[in-house]
């Protein structure tokens, strides 16, 4: 992987940021390079602040059509009581207050600006980087911070990486029996770029407008010559490592297919 400085004036160049993921040697890692999407990259990352999602797309959706429970569903099948998004150094904070017969507030790392995600998929701390190709198609990269001994070691400063399959079925369509295929077939169905002027957003957006209130004036901000105010990091002291705290789950099933896939994988070889 490589990070590239592509702003105006090499001189005023922010420090790369040391995310907690890339750097830690505490715990094996591995990279997911996964197949072009074909959409626009903004309703990939749209997807980050979309809290409620994780109910309708990948609970209720996994139930109705009876799915395995090994895919962690059951997880995100709780009725949700509150939700909330705020401003923050990094991009925007999304806290979730679970009820039913197992309450939970479930603090989710904050979507990282402009094109990041950072979260808990089971036992693996992941992060995801949305990389625009062009206007219409997407790359995602991700990078998974496994347990101890749950990946072969590898030698120091070598990280194993792989392609991820095409996830479609033998039909063609997209495979919707796992998180990454629901998620991948709502981005791409709703055009390679969507039309927002006919939008109709609700109380559950508010972390949308929130990111789209964000994107713009940090633009506006770049286009008078001004520096950005977000995910910027420019103390040494503070870029040691940028950790983020797993929200806390204390009823958790044995976590999202995806990830359990990718154990699986790795056992085999």
């Amino acid at each position: 992987m490589l990070f590239v400085y592509m702003g105006p004036d090499l001189a005023r160049a922010p420090l790369l940021p040391r995310w907690d993921v890339l750097v830690r040697e505490d715990r094996p890692k591995k990279i997911v390079i996964f197949q072009i999407h074909d959409c626009n990259w903004l309703q990939v990352q749209e997807n980050t602040v979309d809290s409620v999602h994780t109910y309708y797309l990948h609970g209720e959706f996994s139930a109705v059509n009876k799915l395995p429970h090994i895919n962690g569903w059951e997880y995100f099948h709780r009725p949700i009581q509150s939700y909330d998004f705020a401003v923050c150094e990094w991009g925007i904070e999304k806290t979730l207050v679970y009820g039913g017969d197992k309450p939970e507030a479930e603090v989710r790392p904050p979507l990282i600006f402009p094109n990041i995600l950072r979260i808990l998929q089971g036992p693996v701390e992941c992060i995801h980087f949305r990389v625009p190709i062009d206007d219409t198609h997407t790359r995602i990269i991700w990078i998974g911070l496994f347990p101890p001994g749950a990946v072969p070691p590898t030698a120091d400063n070598s990280v194993p990486f792989e392609y991820s399959p095409n996830n479609v079925t033998a039909d063609g369509e997209i495979d919707m029996s796992n998180f990454y295929g629901q998620d991948r077939a709502v981005w791409e169905t709703q055009g390679a770029i969507f039309d927002r002027t006919n939008e109709m957003l609700g109380k559950s957006d508010r972390g949308i407008a929130m990111y789209r209130r964000m994107l713009a004036e940090q633009i506006e901000r770049v286009e008078r010559g001004e520096e950005p105010t977000v995910a910027v990091v420019r103390d040494p002291a503070k870029n040691r490592i940028i950790e983020f705290a797993s929200h806390t789950r204390p009823w958790y099933p044995e976590g999202p297919g995806e990830v359990h896939h990718l154990l699986a994988a790795t056992a085999k070889r």
